[in-house]
């Protein structure tokens, strides 16, 4: 009788785990899935390098209006030059220990890559003065400051576009999105 129990626990043993073949095609469907899956994960990583862009582009102008406010003097955000995301606040006339050249800035490595390109038709410095409203570039009306992935088909970017309004308004819209759309530009 023992020895019966242990055969039957010996033929149990040898029955469990999984076959050559079995693993094979677990691999096989896995691979399939994670090749549907990886264009589309890479789209959203890029497209989220451009949003990432525009929040910074915008978040550094409020910083550069409120400066100007606080500080009671005019105050610059400057893009790096070329296509580059990087920018750089600071007085328009510096003042030492009151008003700095640099309060501060972003370098193109910080959540963005190259191949982000900020295009500003209008300029790559934007002044505004004591009342945070926007002095230069001498633009009527607002400008645009445009963000794109070279890396991505245009069928797939998500465009961003940063507006300054000269009243000082601050806005990241959608340039493919029509109106009525509240992210339409």
């Amino acid at each position: 009788m023992l020895v019966e129990e242990e055969k039957r626990m010996l033929s149990k043993r040898a029955q469990s785990g999984f076959t050559l073949v079995e693993l094979c095609i677990v691999m096989a469907i896995m691979a399939i899935l994670m090749a549907l899956g990886i264009r589309p994960y890479r789209d959203w990583v890029e497209n989220n390098k451009i949003r990432n862009a525009a929040e910074s582009i915008s978040s550094g102008l409020m910083l550069a209006r409120s400066e100007a406010v606080t500080r009671n003097t005019s105050v610059n955000l400057t893009l790096a030059a070329g296509t580059s995301s990087a920018w750089t606040v600071g007085c328009t006339v510096p003042v030492a220990g009151t008003c700095p050249a640099a309060i501060h800035n972003r370098q193109e490595s910080e959540g963005s890559s190259g191949a982000i390109t900020v295009l500003s038709p209008a300029g790559r410095t934007i002044t505004f003065n004591n009342l945070g409203r926007m002095t230069l570039p001498l633009v009527p009306g607002s400008i645009d400051i445009n963000i794109d992935n070279t890396s991505l088909p245009a069928a797939t970017s998500n465009d961003l576009r940063v507006n300054v309004s000269v009243g000082g308004g601050i806005r990241v819209c959608n340039p493919n999105v029509v109106a009525p759309d509240a992210r339409a530009c």
